[in-house]
């Protein structure tokens, strides 16, 4: 009975420790990017991350290297993200003049010739021990569903080719993709019909602080790209003082 009490009353102290903080097992900072249109002040919509209103969102209407603000406005972190495209393309950004849906899909990027992969590559990053970082791509298209081909080739954490917004889509020589999941549709209540975004968790950036990921790898499709969320995270100390209060409670647990 007495070792139980030991390692119960070290446990409420860790959630005494927690509640008294305020702190979150983790803080995490969000870079919000509207493809080729304005700067979605205050946007909400479709936003899985950081949808309060008065959030700052990038407009990023080139291929050029740009620096970003993080939801706050604040860029001092000095996070990046460039478009490279295939050689002997380039990477097209244009606005619909879609009516219905949501602001986030009204504009976009693509590359030139329907069947030409280019990559978008987000930099600056830390490389901190313990900080990863999560995506959400959204990819909407006006004209029909497209079934963009994505996989990463600087930095770690995702394994594969996966295809966003898969309806149905093929590679061109008789390859229908699934997105096994892991795109999802802002549209609730349709189920059924497109994913227009997914979300990559537990990225690791390279050496150098950078994270990058390819579109339209083969196939006759245009890779349509609408919009990024990157939302870095990071333990807090209080995430180390709890874990240091369980493996305490452990160690006394075996003593007794």
């Amino acid at each position: 009975m007495k070792k139980n009490k030991t390692t119960l009353n070290l446990a409420a102290v860790a959630a005494s420790t927690l509640a008294l903080t305020g702190l979150s097992a983790h803080a995490a900072t969000v870079w919000n990017v509207n493809i080729g249109s304005e700067d979605l002040a205050g946007y909400q919509g479709a936003a899985t991350e950081n949808a309060a209103a008065g959030s700052t969102w990038n407009a990023v209407t080139s291929a050029a290297s740009t620096t970003l603000d993080d939801s706050t406005g604040d860029n001092s972190a000095g996070v990046t993200i460039a478009m490279t495209p295939t050689a002997g393309h380039a990477v097209n950004f244009g606005i619909t003049t879609q009516t219905e849906g949501d602001l986030i899909f009204d504009s976009w990027m693509k590359d030139d010739g329907n069947n030409a992969a280019y990559s978008a590559t987000f930099g600056g990053l830390s490389t901190a021990a313990g900080t990863t970082y999560d995506l959400v791509v959204y990819s909407g298209w006006y004209w029909g569903p497209e079934g963009v081909h994505t996989s990463q080739s600087a930095g770690t954490g995702l394994a594969g080719t996966f295809v966003i917004n898969s309806l149905g889509m093929s590679d061109g020589v008789g390859n229908v993709f699934s997105g096994g999941g892991l795109g999802e549709d802002t549209n609730s209540a349709d189920v059924a019909g497109n994913t227009n975004y997914a979300r990559f968790n537990g990225l690791t950036p390279d050496g150098s602080g950078n994270i990058t990921f390819d579109f339209n790898l083969g196939g006759d499709l245009d890779a349509p790209i609408n919009g990024f969320q990157l939302i870095e995270t990071v333990p807090e100390p209080s995430t180390t003082a709890l874990l240091g209060l369980g493996g305490l409670a452990l160690i006394l647990r075996r003593r007794k």
